[in-house]
């Protein structure tokens, strides 16, 4: 007894580009979230509520951020430094975040600063809606 299975070949095709439409479309969502996390926590450094100690420096009223608030901005250092990168070794991650020293010792404090937490919050904040459009990037890629 023999089977000969026909259209196998263009099943297999369909299959593969399916799958390919999937991550494309899982991909942009994702980034889409993460540009997101990016933007609210630039928002929340640059314009969040601020009620920590008010000072003068160089002619100029600085408000400085209570713990647990994200930091207030003095130079815009912080927040103009802010990314979001697509991760090399897996094209479905993206990594936000800064390169400038002083922001993971804001976000998590040290023995002499009380955290004040500018990335984690915005990644909270977003958490809901990005699984919300990664869930519809796959239904609808897969309609």
């Amino acid at each position: 007894m023999s089977v000969v299975i026909e259209g196998l070949e263009e099943s297999v095709l369909a299959l593969t580009m399916k799958a390919s439409m999937v991550d494309y479309q899982v991909r942009l969502a994702v980034m889409a979230g993460a540009e997101e996390v990016k933007n609210d926590a630039v928002e929340s450094i640059m314009r969040g509520t601020k009620s920590g100690i008010s000072y003068k420096k160089g002619g100029v009223t600085h408000t400085a951020s209570a713990k647990g608030e994200a930091p207030a901005s003095d130079t815009g250092r912080l927040a103009n430094s802010i990314l979001s990168l697509r991760n090399i070794s897996d094209s479905n991650t993206y990594l936000v975040g800064s390169n400038v020293t002083y922001g993971k010792f804001l976000e998590f404090g040290t023995k002499d600063i009380e955290p004040r937490p500018w990335l984690i919050p915005s990644l909270e904040k977003n958490r809901a809606y990005i699984n919300r459009i990664v869930t519809t990037a796959i239904k609808d890629s897969t309609k």
